[in-house]
């Protein structure tokens, strides 16, 4: 069995965990996420283990004047946008998981 790394959202642990459906999670003990399901739990873990790998930054979203939006965050890595929120270097995307880099 792989050993799972610390969420990549809040630093807790992990579990892999198998709904209803039969398809895999990873989760935090602490449930800040819930994954994405997948067909097997070797994929849950390397997928759950891949995340916290994973680097983006912001691209940053701008207004028909040509200036950036204020306190909003545009994921390099997946595409999220979340409004209202600045992401600092060590946050993590709530979309993929990639860890935020400042430039």
């Amino acid at each position: 069995m792989s050993e799972l790394k610390a969420c990549p959202f809040c630093g807790g642990g992990l579990s892999v965990n198998m709904d209803k459906d039969g398809w895999w999670h990873h989760s935090c003990v602490d449930y800040c996420y819930l994954s994405a399901g997948f067909p097997t739990r070797e994929e849950a873990i390397a997928a759950a283990n891949a995340r916290a790998e994973r680097t983006c930054h912001n691209v940053m979203p701008m207004m028909p004047s040509g200036m950036p939006y204020p306190d909003s965050f545009i994921c390099s890595a997946c595409g999220a946008n979340e409004d209202g929120v600045v992401k600092e270097d060590g946050m993590y995307c709530y979309n993929c998981g990639a860890k935020v880099m400042v430039e």
